[in-house]
């Protein structure tokens, strides 16, 4: 069996690689979309957010979160002044 180039590349890179820690994963998270949202609480990142749009309704906790505007219609600098990492 012969291993190719970038397959033996990744194994090396993986074996070499640390790994990520937690406190270097992003913290601030923007979601433009009330799909997108309820995913992201119903998998506990909730506390994370720092914005939604306007279609974000549930949970109802999320209406508290500042709006970065309707989904389709989103402006660069809204979303930027939460300063999101995500």
């Amino acid at each position: 069996m012969r291993l190719s180039t970038s397959a033996i590349a990744l194994v090396a890179s993986l074996l070499v690689n640390p790994g990520v820690h937690a406190s270097e994963l992003p913290q601030r998270w923007v979601s433009a979309g009330g799909a997108l949202s309820e995913w992201v609480t119903a998998l506990g990142g909730e506390s994370k957010l720092v914005g939604v749009d306007t279609t974000s309704l549930h949970p109802a906790s999320l209406k508290a979160l500042p709006s970065i505007g309707y989904q389709r219609q989103l402006s660069a600098e809204g979303i930027l002044s939460l300063r999101p990492q995500i």
